[in-house]
């Protein structure tokens, strides 16, 4: 109920109270039959919206069932564990890593000597949580590498998005995600959705569910459609910490992050429904993009691909599964 009366005074200052009830009960009725959690109904804008409209998004409830029902019941391992997934995915990826739970202090010293600032992540944990970013320090190296040595923790290179992209929160490492879903054949490859997330105040991480921000792409064209918008329903045509045009901006390299995700998605026919988060970055003459791929999540976030666009995707990601 407080998370309700959050978004309702957030989405309608001075509703009455007899419209608030109605409102609840709409909202409750929607949870109960549906699965519809609280920012699924106001992000969503289910409150303007007929049953069946309604009916054309994935809410949370169902989004997890037919996760589970596609992609299989276990946690696929190779996508979660980011130490496994970096050495099944290598061909994705270019950037160093390195597992403190097996490496010794002569390829720590190494590592540092090559990278004066690195990110540390946990393997397993979701989120963004865990991450952070690290001075690497040769005076101190025997002692970092104690703190480190045998926990399941990676350590990588950090890893700069091109300057459009950057621009709009230089702190963090702005990502797309793309999400695809392979048919029943694991031949073709349908992008269900694209969508640039922007980090927030300062923080290194762009996680929706850490205050950052969503922003549509369209497929087709790379091209940022929506105004972006953060897990509150509140939207910005604008950065709100630095005023950079978010709207509009096109996307460097689109149709090589197409390309990519595309491949990836061949490459691992054991979970058809896969969200790739995507980096882009200059090269050192600054004429071209390196593409590559941070993380592939199982676990898709059905908010993240639907809420931007407002656009309910379900239709698209059931007929891509056939």
């Amino acid at each position: 109920m407080k998370e309700f009366k959050k978004y309702c005074n957030k989405h309608f200052p001075g509703l009455s109270r007899f419209k608030k009830f109605k409102l609840a009960c709409d909202c409750l009725k929607e949870y109960f039959v549906y699965g519809t959690r609280v920012n699924n109904y106001f992000l969503y804008e289910f409150y303007n919206k007929t049953k069946s409209e309604r009916r054309a998004f994935f809410t949370l409830g169902e989004g997890w069932n037919y996760r589970r029902k596609v992609n299989g019941k276990e946690v696929h391992q190779k996508l979660k564990n980011k130490r496994m997934f970096n050495e099944t995915f290598s061909a994705f990826i270019q950037r160093d890593w390195l597992y403190m739970a097996e490496a010794t202090q002569e390829q720590f010293d190494k590592f540092c000597a090559s990278h004066t600032t690195y990110i540390e992540k946990p393997v397993n944990m979701m989120n963004g949580d865990g991450i952070k970013i690290r001075d690497a320090s040769d005076d101190n190296n025997v002692g970092n590498y104690q703190m480190y040595a045998g926990k399941p923790i990676l350590l990588e290179e950090v890893v700069v998005a091109c300057d459009v992209i950057n621009d709009l929160h230089p702190t963090s490492l702005n990502t797309i995600r793309v999400s695809t879903m392979l048919d029943k054949s694991r031949t073709k490859v349908t992008i269900i959705a694209a969508t640039l997330r922007i980090g927030t105040g300062g923080k290194i991480i762009d996680d929706f569910g850490a205050e950052s921000l969503a922003a549509a792409i369209d497929v087709g064209t790379g091209v940022i459609s929506h105004m972006a918008v953060d897990k509150m329903g509140n939207r910005y045509k604008s950065h709100p910490d630095t005023g950079q045009l978010i709207l509009g901006i096109a996307i460097p390299g689109w149709q090589k992050v197409i390309d990519l995700c595309t491949k990836a998605a061949l490459s691992y026919p054991d979970a058809p429904f896969i969200g790739w988060d995507v980096a882009v970055s200059p090269t050192k003459d600054g004429q071209d993009h390196i593409i590559q791929i941070i993380e592939g999540n199982d676990g898709q976030c059905f908010l993240l691909i639907q809420a931007p666009g407002c656009v309910g995707l379900k239709e698209k990601i059931m007929r891509a599964a056939e």
